[in-house]
C-alpha cells in the first residue's frame, strides 16, 4: 500500500468519493455483475478466488486435487443496481486482495468498499472446515483514514491491517505517518496501535507493507518538476512493520558511472519473496534488491515500439514458493494528433517472471480486455500456474519454465 497515486489513479479516486451509497434492500437484489475479484494459492497448490458482486463476496475453493468448494458471505458496504448503471468507473466500486497463512489453511480477504473511502470489510475462511472463521470491519472510527489488509503476520494467524491513521477531527489524514493494527479472527484488537513514521510531516513517499516478513518498505523520494534525467535519487529503506524496536536498512543507489535513467523512479507494483529481499517494477524494468547483501539486478521486459507503449502498474503476484512473480504490464498508445500524454489504454498484459535468476516465463496476452484482469500464480514441479478472471470466470493458465532455469 502507498499513498500516492498516478494521474490517472487520483482521477478515479476524486470520481469516486462524490458517489454515496444508498443502503434500500430492494435496489440491491439480484445484482450478478462481477464488481472486483483477487485470488491467491496456498503453498499445497489450492486456489482461492473472491469475486465481489456488490451484494456478496463468493469465495470459489479448489484444492489440487480438482474438488472446488464455495462459500458466500453478505457485504458489510452493499452498493445498488443504479449505482452500477451510473458509475463511469464500475469496475472499481470495490478492490479486494487474498492473503494466506503458511500453514495455508487460513484465508484472508480485504474488500474496499469505495465510496466512500476508507471503510475495509475483512472476512477470513477456514480452508480446513470449508466455513468462514471471521468477518469484520475497519474504518475511520477505528483511527483509519485508508485501512488496508496486508495479510497474516509471519507465521501466525494474527491479521495486519495498516494505513494512515485519521487527523483532524477524524475528517483528515495524517501524512507519512503509518498505523499498524494487530487484529485476531475475530475482529479483536491485539495490541494498542503501532504508529511509524516514515517521512517528514506533509511528505509523500511510496511505500509497500509486507505483512509475512513484518516489513516495510520504503522508497524515499518525491517527483520534482523536471525530466526524468532530473529526478532525485530513490533510496530504498526496509524497517519492522510491528514491534517496539524497528530493524531498519535502507539502500542508496550508486550514480558511480551510470546515469540517472538507469535507475528506478517511483515503482508501483512490488512482491516480497524473502524477509530481506524485494522486487518492483517500473518502467517495462523488474528490480530485485537484496537489502542484506547490497545487491541489485535488473531485468528488462520486452516493450513495443513508438507509438506503442507499456509501463508495470498495479498489484504484483508472488508464487508461494517465491520462485515465480507475475506483473501487471499496461499497454498504451498515442493517439492522434501525437500529441504528449494523449494516450490510449489497450489493456493489461500479465508478465510473469522466474526471480533469481531473471528469465521470462511468459506473456498472457490482454485478448482485448480494456481492463486490468484480476491474477494470482503458482509453481511447482517446473511448470506455472496462472489463474486470472476474464470473462466472468476464473482461467488457468499453464506456463513451463525456461530452458536451464
Amino acid at each position: 500500500m502507498k499513498p500516492s497515486l498516478p494521474i490517472r489513479a487520483a482521477a478515479v479516486l476524486l470520481a469516486l468519493l462524490g458517489v454515496a451509497i444508498a443502503p434500500a434492500d430492494g435496489n440491491r437484489k439480484n445484482i450478478t455483475e462481477t464488481l472486483a475479484a483477487c485470488a491467491a494459492f496456498t503453498p499445497d497448490g489450492t486456489s482461492v478466488a473472491a469475486t465481489i458482486d456488490g451484494m456478496n463476496v463468493s469465495l470459489e475453493i479448489t484444492d489440487p486435487g480438482g474438488r472446488v468448494s464455495q462459500l458466500t458471505l453478505p457485504l458489510r458496504y452493499p452498493t445498488t443496481k443504479e449505482r452500477i448503471a451510473t458509475s463511469s468507473t464500475r469496475a472499481l466500486l470495490y478492490r479486494c486482495n487474498v492473503t494466506v497463512n503458511r500453514a495455508g489453511d487460513l484465508a484472508s480477504i480485504g474488500i474496499a468498499g469505495v465510496p466512500p473511502w476508507g471503510r475495509l470489510q475483512v472476512a477470513v475462511a477456514d480452508l480446513t472446515t470449508l466455513k468462514w472463521a471471521g468477518d469484520w470491519r475497519v474504518d475511520r472510527d477505528d483511527g483509519f483514514s485508508s485501512p488496508a489488509l496486508a495479510g497474516f503476520l509471519k507465521g501466525t494467524s494474527t491479521l495486519v491491517v495498516p494505513g494512515e491513521p485519521a487527523a483532524n477531527g477524524n475528517n483528515g489524514t495524517s501524512w507519512g505517518v503509518l498505523a499498524v493494527s494487530l487484529i485476531d479472527l475475530n475482529g479483536k484488537q491485539l495490541a494498542p496501535v503501532h504508529t511509524l513514521r516514515y517521512a517528514e510531516d506533509g511528505h509523500v513517499f511510496h511505500r509497500f507493507a509486507d505483512a509475512s516478513n513484518n516489513r516495510l518498505w520504503v522508497f524515499c523520494c518525491e517527483p520534482i518538476s523536471a525530466t526524468m534525467a532530473h529526478q532525485p535519487l530513490c533510496p530504498i529503506a526496509s524497517l519492522n512493520l510491528t514491534g517496539d524496536q524497528p530493524l531498519a536498512s535502507e539502500l542508496v543507489p550508486s550514480m558511480q558511472g551510470k546515469k540517472r535513467t538507469d535507475f528506478w523512479f517511483y515503482p508501483d507494483t512490488a512482491a516480497f519473496p524473502q524477509p530481506n529481499m524485494i522486487l518492483f517494477g517500473d518502467g517495462t524494468a523488474v528490480w530485485r534488491v537484496n537489502m542484506q547483501t547490497q545487491a541489485i539486478d535488473r531485468f528488462a521486459l520486452p516493450h513495443p515500439l513508438l507509438p506503442q507503449f507499456a509501463q508495470l502498474y498495479g498489484a504484483a503476484a508472488m508464487s508461494p514458493d517465491g520462485r515465480i512473480v507475475a506483473v501487471p504490464l499496461v499497454r498504451s498508445r498515442l493517439a492522434f494528433p501525437f500529441l504528449v500524454d494523449n494516450y490510449v489504454e489497450q489493456g493489461t498484459d500479465i508478465a510473469v517472471v522466474q526471480v533469481d535468476p531473471f528469465r521470462l516465463v511468459g506473456i498472457l496476452p490482454h485478448e482485448q480486455n480494456p481492463h486490468a484482469s484480476p491474477f494470482t500464480v503458482d509453481h511447482r514441479q517446473g511448470r506455472t500456474i496462472v489463474l486470472v478472471y476474464r470473462k466472468k470466470r476464473w482461467e488457468r493458465h499453464e506456463l513451463k519454465d525456461p530452458p536451464n532455469a
